[in-house]
């Protein structure tokens, strides 16, 4: 019950603030230029039945919000972290030519696994859009290999080997960066 108090008291200063947020940009506008906003009153009248509708509200977008903590939790983690070492075992297998079908078909299988499983962890897998998701951390192991192989097919091993745990975090940003780039 004290939580739905809290919300109760929280939508009325919301309410609030709005309404006197629409009285001074109606003020604004009135002295500046001698328009008015027209608002509409049942938007600004705080009521029972419209804080019951707020209330409900609030407990979907808090849903909402779990949602987005266990999406990210059990698939954008998972998936980021095993598309970064998949793609760059495959990317490393294929141009160095120890590849064969077997290794690449269940590679690539693995690949659009954990692809849609950061694709469905913090974008939309309606939206082709977000396509660039896993195809950003792809891209990212296609430079980290052309870097190692920079130093010749052993280092290029011990590299890939030895220093690609340091490169997970910049894998596990990279998504987030690409898809707030999206959205803007």
């Amino acid at each position: 019950m004290k939580v739905f108090n809290f919300v109760k008291i929280v939508l009325v200063i919301i309410m609030e603030t709005k309404e006197k947020t629409f009285e001074s940009l109606n003020s604004f506008w009135q002295d500046h230029l001698g328009e008015s906003i027209k608002t509409e009153d049942s938007l600004l009248s705080i009521n029972n039945s419209e804080l019951a509708v707020g209330e409900e509200l609030t407990i979907e977008s808090f849903g909402d919000q779990w949602l987005k903590i266990i999406k990210g939790l059990f698939l954008y983690l998972p998936g980021v972290t095993f598309l970064f070492p998949c793609s760059l075992f495959l990317i490393n297998t294929f141009f160095t030519g120890q590849s064969n079908f077997l290794r690449v078909s269940l590679g690539m299988l693995w690949l659009f696994l954990f692809g849609f499983m950061v694709m469905f962890g913090i974008g939309d897998v309606k939206n082709p859009k977000y396509l660039a998701l896993p195809i950003s951390v792809v891209a990212f192991s296609l430079f980290i290999f052309l870097v190692s192989s920079l130093f010749g097919s052993e280092m290029s091993w011990n590299f890939l080997a030895n220093y690609s745990i340091y490169l997970f975090p910049i894998a596990f940003m990279l998504p987030v960066v690409v898809k707030e780039l999206l959205e803007d």
